[in-house]
């Protein structure tokens, strides 16, 4: 995968190389033996020297001071020579500039760019850093790493569930705080892997005591019937927002997704191979995640391939089936909110939650459908079915009660 730009929602900062270079100097030496020259006793041993991992040989015993047949205490010299020279190194390396990063330094400075070196998509660095920059920073950026401990991180909780919002809420949600920790945890799992901090991740079988967190909204899922009265408030020259509110709708296509669609990724048989995607309209080699390669069957429905026959007249056939007029992919959310949007909302008023809610709709209707979790899984491009069926399924009524109906049929049968 190419490199993004990584979204500038963090505060930029000069680059911590020097000072990562010389916390990562240290390292606990390794490869040691014994090796008896000159009559006298040395242990064998990689080290770092001068940034460089050579072998070097330090006397242990001279000879007369050690009895060469007494394995036990050889190695017992040895273990005391290493246990020594490592404090040694600990103690020369482990420097105040080492002790005086922040957290934010290293998130800002150290951890993003090693993310992006890592290859992780586009969508995680935008996510990352936009929840870094709206609620993690003001609380725990100016924080010592090193004296960060799990009371630290267990007040960081308790901030995130009392904090008042624009919206006038009080705490973030179940969701958000949950999102909040996973960053700042990250963090320290870099610092540790990177020698920057010691001991265990504070954020390590946490709870947190004495505060209510705020559970997550209502999620929406759109009815079938509200998907079709939006399709028909929408102009029918408008034959992009109409194929992109259905191969969400129908299809249940993440927005990315549907605007990572390219002309040449449909089959002659109508068979739509879904392989990239392009959140906020940034291009993307792959998809969120490898369960979400797949197939998708437009033929199914012959109102998509109506409009998919349309669409392609109008445009140039090539390229995405939704580009600007340079030919980049559009930001799907963006496109939704000013073509899309008006007509959902005069149609279904405020139950409109964007295009999201309509990828939750078809999932859910697959579901009802089939009653195979697993098959709601597949279309929706999920690794397993716990996802789908603890976010993605809005199940209604009419489905417990006709269980029930099977259910109490099946005992009146045995009574009879």
């Amino acid at each position: 995968m190419k490199h993004l730009p990584i979204p500038r929602f963090v505060s930029g900062g000069d680059v911590l190389a020097a000072r990562l270079r010389t916390a990562q100097r240290f390292r606990t030496q390794a490869g040691q033996s014994i090796v008896f020259a000159d009559g006298g006793l040395y242990a064998r041993y990689y080290s770092t020297v001068d940034g460089k991992r050579v072998k070097v040989s330090s006397l242990l015993a001279a000879k007369g001071d050690f009895d060469p047949t007494d394995e036990l205490a050889t190695k017992r010299l040895l273990a005391a020579k290493m246990d020594a020279v490592n404090v040694l190194q600990r103690g020369e390396y482990d420097i105040p500039a080492v002790n005086e990063l922040t957290i934010g330094e290293v998130f800002a400075d150290a951890y993003i760019p090693a993310m992006r070196a890592g290859e992780s998509s586009w969508s995680t660095l935008r996510t990352y850093s936009r929840m870094w920059a709206r609620y993690c920073a003001e609380l725990v950026g100016d924080k010592p790493l090193r004296s960060f401990g799990p009371a630290d991180a267990a007040d960081f909780l308790k901030a995130l569930a009392k904090r008042k919002l624009k919206s006038g809420a009080v705490g973030l949600n179940r969701n958000s705080i949950n999102m909040c920790r996973a960053v700042v945890r990250n963090v320290f799992v870099y610092a540790i892997s990177e020698n920057l901090y010691t001991g265990a991740n504070p954020f390590d079988g946490l709870k947190v005591f004495g505060v209510k967190i705020r559970p997550h909204g209502k999620r929406v899922a759109y009815t079938f019937e509200e998907v079709s009265a939006v399709l028909d408030r929408i102009p029918a020259r408008d034959t992009a927002a109409r194929l992109l509110w259905m191969l969400v709708c129908m299809f249940s296509l993440r927005p990315g997704e549907a605007a990572g669609c390219r002309w040449e990724d449909i089959d002659g048989d109508s068979i739509l191979h879904v392989q990239r995607s392009c959140p906020s309209g940034h291009e993307q080699e792959s998809v969120k995640t490898d369960a979400s390669v797949r197939f998708e069957y437009l033929a199914t429905s012959p109102t998509v391939l109506e409009l998919l026959a349309k669409h392609r007249a109008r445009s140039s056939g090539t390229g995405y089936l939704f580009k600007t007029r340079t030919g980049k992919p559009i930001d799907s959310n963006m496109f939704a909110r000013r073509r899309i949007k008006k007509y959902a909302e005069s149609t279904m008023g405020e139950r409109y939650r964007g295009l999201y809610a309509g990828r939750r709709g078809a999932v859910t209707a697959h579901r009802i459908a089939t009653g195979n979790s697993n098959s709601g899984s597949k279309t929706a491009g999920h690794a397993n079915t716990r996802t789908t069926d603890a976010v993605y399924t809005e199940l209604p009524d009419s489905v417990a009660l006709a269980g029930q109906q099977i259910v109490a049929a099946a005992f009146e049968k045995i009574r009879s």
